[in-house]
């Protein structure tokens, strides 16, 4: 400890006393004791670092601000200040400050690694997805063993829809922190989104072998589901690691309504949470005439609509991002025709910006899959000029209402009522009714036609219907 005890510094048995219960958890203790030496010990940079970190652990940002503050007074050019600064408006959502401290906390110690990681979770917030990632390789060019920053890597490449290079980087963080069951659970999810359910399972029960009671992962055990039976027992896990865990008790109550248990999910809607969007789409699923095929998984879902489907006619589908469906659908429709402007999103939606979903342009190449470039106002009045062959399958994943609308009203020539139309975000999100299902509902209101739902996979928020009076 003679590194800090100096004439700036309270004696070295006050020192280690605050260090052992700084360590203990006791920060409240932490504070209680510095205060004092604080005021005669005023250029001590270690107080006022201390007592930041009490703070900020303690959940008063304002005060722990002001401790580092007080410590960049003393020496403008301590790094390790800077970083806590960052890592204080990083949780408090000041997500400018927090980029500013990072690259401050850098300048001063460029192969600090952890500001490197710190800017990286920032950028990664703001959705700067490629220069959250040049942060984290940077920090990894410093500290190549740091199994936090490869599994953040591993959720930027998730989020970008690169799942091949994500399980890479979750793979890194399991081989550095053998018990790391978040990395484990996320393995999984990048496996699901590749259709690889079987490995999905496997990493899941991985991570609550290691964390038996981590009720997200329990959660994604259920969207991995192959019966009703077995999502309810997941959900009734999930609930008894976290009673809290709305969407689980939601879920539960709607699944248990199909088993024809309805008491909890009408005792539910007699409560305001009968306005949330589970509760709404479980409403309109439990109107409709006949109750269609229930799935969690989207693959499982996508192999049920291929096997009803019509395999010599093409597939369709409208947002095609980095074409995973469209690929896993290609492996038994051979042949498809996929639009989308390769750029993002067109429009805001939700809390996506507009150009999220981008694939810089970039347009995937499948053998068999034919892909149209461009907005849909403009590419799609052009491409059914011409006569196209009738669907099998017409996927509309492009989430906005307008979007779908435009896709709905350009490919009347190609749908008859043996054509499936999967909707891949029609039910569950906030505003739910405004986007996909009003297109729908609209177009159908428009045409004089109306639909009969034939699949729903509730974990994935999707819906396939045929039209039923073409």
């Amino acid at each position: 400890m003679s590194n800090i005890s100096n004439n700036f510094n309270p004696p070295i048995e006050d020192l280690d006393t605050l260090i052992y219960l700084y360590k203990d958890g006791k920060l409240q203790d932490v504070l209680d004791k510095s205060e004092q030496m604080v005021l005669k010990y005023s250029y001590s940079l270690f107080l006022y670092n201390l007592r930041g970190s009490a703070n900020a652990l303690l959940k008063r940002f304002d005060a722990a601000v002001e401790c580092y503050k007080n410590a960049i007074r003393v020496n403008p050019n301590y790094a390790a200040i800077y970083n806590n600064l960052g890592n204080v408006f990083k949780e408090t959502g000041e997500l400018e400050l927090a980029t500013n401290n990072y690259k401050q906390a850098i300048k001063i110690k460029p192969n600090y690694s952890e500001a490197y990681f710190g800017l990286g979770l920032a950028l990664e917030e703001k959705e700067e997805l490629l220069s959250a990632i040049k942060n984290y390789e940077n920090a990894l060019i410093h500290k190549p063993n740091y199994p936090e920053v490869f599994f953040n890597l591993g959720n930027v490449y998730r989020k970008s829809g690169d799942h091949k290079l994500a399980i890479k980087n979750y793979k890194n963080a399991t081989k550095l922190k053998k018990n790391y069951y978040k990395a484990y659970c996320n393995l999984g999810n990048s496996k699901k989104d590749l259709g690889d359910v079987k490995s999905a399972r496997f990493y899941y029960k991985k991570a609550l072998k290691i964390n038996p009671n981590d009720f997200e992962t329990m959660w994604n055990m259920h969207g991995v589901s192959l019966s009703i039976d077995e999502a309810i027992k997941w959900l009734s896990e999930c609930l008894k690691a976290e009673k809290r865990c709305l969407k689980a008790e939601l879920m539960l109550s709607a699944l248990k309504y199909l088993k024809n248990d309805k008491f909890d999910f009408n005792q539910l809607r007699k409560t305001n949470l009968k306005k949330h969007p589970f509760m709404r789409s479980f409403s309109w699923l439990f109107q409709l005439e006949n109750t269609p095929k229930l799935f969690f998984d989207k693959f499982n879902f996508f192999d049920y609509i291929i096997q009803n489907s019509i395999s010599d006619r093409p597939f369709y589908e409208f947002g095609v991002w980095k074409g995973v469906s469209f690929e896993y659908i290609l492996k038994s429709i051979k042949k498809g025709f996929g639009f989308d402007t390769f750029t993002g999103l067109p429009e805001n939606w939700y809390n996506e910006k507009i150009g999220a979903y981008s694939n810089n342009g970039v347009i995937p190449k499948m053998k068999g899959g034919k892909f149209i470039e461009g907005s849909f106002e403009v590419s799609l009045p052009k491409y059914f000029l011409k006569k196209r062959p009738l669907a099998s399958i017409i996927n509309f994943d492009a989430d906005l209402y307008s979007s779908t609308l435009c896709a709905l009203e350009n490919c009347k020539k190609i749908i008859d009522d043996r054509t499936i139309l999967i909707f891949d975000e029609f039910l569950m999100s906030d505003k739910w009714e405004e986007d996909e299902f009003k297109a729908l509902n609209e177009f159908c209101v428009k045409n004089n036609l109306s639909y009969k739902v034939i699949a729903v996979s509730l974990f994935s928020k999707q819906v396939a219907v045929k039209i039923v009076n073409y």
